[in-house]
């Protein structure tokens, strides 16, 4: 409103005498548009001026007075926006929120348009509760018989998990089932954790009684009383526990074990980190015969799985048999039906290595000497007298720097691939235990040819 004069009027008295006087006052106006006009909204907010609508991330100051005049607020989402300017955003996966604050002075009002976006960081308590429902253990249903994988990540948003067995003699932390004479149920705790926070989820799990096995003394024994047919010729799967054997390597599909009667083989058909070479262990599993190796097989029935648990016994050491490849050939027959049986044989060979292609039965050794052409290995080919090849299960990369080198290297006279007639090997130590002539650079060639081979020549980028 506009300024106003008042004319205010002092009567004074004493007695019966009066007297009066004249005051002129101006009551200054004031301008309730240019109040609103005037208010500032400040903090965690940003004004688009074309469409004149506030974007607010935070909490925001409502000034109380403007021009002098006070100020009043309301807010058409209070519990988005109160009227102090306190913020709470919409939760993860909500719409934005839109919220119209009303500034008013003398009944005069001025709207103000906000939006208020919604929380776009994934909480973690979401992506938890999303792993726990994802985490599942396969194959647990009807029980168990074989070891467990236990997932130590869950999802792709970083969630970790680790793992407590109520028992863990039958299910250890890690997953190694130990069968005993009846079924044993175990609640195995999953620990799922993202940044500090976590949730568990249980998983009831029946460990089957063990197969009825016989305990044997040794791999010897192991072997012999899976012998059957005429003369022994054929054999009987026969489910054995044979105590104290020494792990000696492990390779991508199995494990390498020996004690002092010889050497066997467990396919496990798949690598596993339950054992540790130099490790002595006793060891449960059904015999069979491979290519004329005799093995334990872990998967040819469900209920005779290979089973290691820890042993006390004393480590059993291996020696070495020196020889070179066309020695380990003259010293070991080809299988045959009158004689089917191969022997587990550890040697230091000491060969030349060569690498025919980029296959899995490309790496073959020859004696140092040799200078002839390509050893056969291809499916069908004619028996190589000449040279041995390295089952590609085994530590095959290892060789990859050597070509045409000579060099010497313990390694397991392996079998007789009857589809390829060629003698095999396994190599289950590591590259730093092959011994070269190499001088320091050929060494620093040899590892740079190593590193190189990881590394593909151009990469292609990702699409969806």
């Amino acid at each position: 409103f506009n300024d106003v004069t008042v004319t205010l009027t002092a009567t004074l008295t004493k007695g019966d005498a009066t007297a009066t006087k004249g005051f002129t006052v101006t009551v200054k106006g004031h301008d309730v548009d240019a109040a609103l006009a005037a208010i500032t909204i400040t903090g965690a907010l940003t004004y688009n001026a074309t469409t004149q609508i506030y974007t607010v991330n935070g909490n925001i100051t409502l000034p109380a007075t403007a021009n002098g005049l006070d100020v009043t607020w309301e807010s058409t989402q209070p519990a988005v926006i109160s009227d102090a300017g306190v913020v709470t955003r919409p939760a993860y996966g909500q719409p934005n929120a839109n919220v119209v604050l009303i500034a008013s002075i003398n009944s005069v009002e001025r709207e103000f348009t906000m939006v208020v976006p919604a929380i776009t960081e994934k909480p973690a308590a979401l992506i938890l509760s999303e792993a726990r429902d994802a985490l599942l253990l396969s194959g647990i249903g009807d029980g168990v018989s074989q070891n467990l994988n236990l997932p130590t990540t869950v999802g792709t948003e970083g969630v970790t998990v680790t793992w407590s067995s109520s028992n863990t003699a039958v299910i250890s932390n890690l997953g190694v089932v130990v069968r005993g004479d009846e079924n044993i149920t175990v609640v195995l705790t999953a620990t799922l954790t993202l940044g500090t926070e976590s949730v568990t989820k249980e998983f009831e799990v029946v460990v089957l009684a063990a197969a009825d096995f016989i305990a044997v003394e040794d791999i010897a024994e192991a072997i012999e009383i899976s012998r059957s047919g005429e003369n022994n010729l054929s054999y009987t799967r026969t489910y054995v526990r044979i105590q104290g054997v020494t792990i000696l390597g492990i390779t991508n599909d199995g494990v390498v074990f020996a004690d002092a009667s010889g050497i066997l083989f467990a396919y496990m058909g798949q690598r596993i980190s339950t054992v540790e070479v130099g490790g002595v262990y006793d060891v449960r599993g059904l015999t069979d015969r491979y290519f004329g190796s005799w093995q334990l097989n872990n998967t040819a029935n469900s209920a005779t799985p290979v089973i290691f648990t820890e042993s006390d016994a004393p480590v059993t050491v291996v020696t070495p048999v020196e020889a070179t490849p066309t020695e380990v050939i003259a010293q070991n027959a080809i299988p045959t039906p009158e004689a089917p049986d191969i022997t587990y044989t550890y040697y230091r060979l000491t060969a030349k290595v060569r690498i025919q292609g980029t296959g899995n039965y490309d790496t073959v050794f020859v004696d140092a000497d040799y200078a002839g052409g390509d050893i056969p290995t291809a499916a069908n080919s004619a028996h190589a007298s000449e040279g041995i090849m390295i089952y590609y299960q085994s530590n095959k990369a290892a060789f990859d720097a050597f070509d045409g080198q000579v060099i010497t290297f313990n390694a397991l006279f392996y079998g007789y691939r009857s589809d390829r007639t060629v003698f095999t090997i396994l190599f289950i130590e590591t590259v730093e235990d092959i011994e070269t002539s190499l001088d320091d650079q050929g060494l620093v060639d040899a590892a740079e040819t190593i590193i190189k081979g990881g590394i593909n020549a151009e990469y292609t980028e990702n699409t969806t």
